[in-house]
């Protein structure tokens, strides 16, 4: 099991410069109750997410097929972030 906190801040807050960028555009497809909505979502988990907000978070478990050797799985997800030798 992974904690995917600070990939998602870093994300959410991809979206909500994305979101901003295209706000017009964003507009004209929804009301602005809902573009509001939309936009204090994406700032507030993107704030939360960033800030250690205790009562928000993500995690990412890996499975293994029934029947397979635990020693089939990585110890960490490292590896996915490490550069090929």
């Amino acid at each position: 099991m992974e904690s995917l906190r600070r990939h998602y801040a870093h994300m959410l807050d991809i979206w909500a410069e994305n979101f901003e960028a295209h706000a017009e555009e964003a507009r004209k497809l929804v009301d602005n109750e809902k573009f509001r909505i939309w936009r204090v979502y994406l700032a507030g988990c993107a704030y939360a997410f960033e800030n250690d907000d205790v009562s928000i978070s993500i995690y990412q478990v890996v499975c293994r097929k029934a029947g397979r050797s635990a020693k089939t799985l990585p110890w960490s997800r490292r590896y996915m972030y490490e550069k090929p030798l």
